[in-house]
């Protein structure tokens, strides 16, 4: 009778550790479907939102600025170089979502619209720089 408890205590045992391990696998596994449903929620509540990671772009200032200004969508950086394969899984379905609804709000291309502007702006801003750089005395470090 003892064995018998001692085998059902194993047994049960093994089954919450193999429950436990399906449900992080199928939670971190579902990072993209995840993403996609708080994506939707904050849509619908009217937090227009599109996340990022990664070393930013010299001109995502300007771009998070003229996003927010004239749409207001804020530009979130959720990480920075290092990721997860399921973070990249739950932003990439998050701002596949997010976008896709703002685009249609809007009916254009806002991100590009803000992108090609921002890159624009900082590019007027370092061709200013480099001129005046011609004028410094040790303008010769710089040909």
């Amino acid at each position: 009778m003892k064995l018998f408890k001692k085998h059902k205590k194993i047994k049960l045992s093994l089954l919450v550790i193999f429950t436990v391990l399906l449900l992080i696998v199928a939670w971190l596994s579902l990072a993209w479907p995840r993403g996609a449903l708080v994506a939707c929620f904050d849509y619908f509540r009217g937090n227009y939102e599109v996340k990022t990671y990664g070393l930013p772009a010299s001109w995502r200032w300007d771009y998070a600025k003229l996003l927010k200004k004239r749409y207001g969508v804020t530009l979130k950086a959720e990480a920075g170089c290092v990721v997860t394969l399921w973070l990249v899984g739950y932003i990439d379905g998050y701002n596949y979502v997010s976008k896709s609804f703002l685009q249609k709000k809007y009916n254009k291309d806002i991100f590009e619209e803000c992108r090609v502007e921002a890159k624009k702006k900082l590019e007027k801003h370092d061709a200013k720089i480099m001129k005046n750089k011609r004028d410094w005395p040790d303008a010769e470090i710089y040909k």
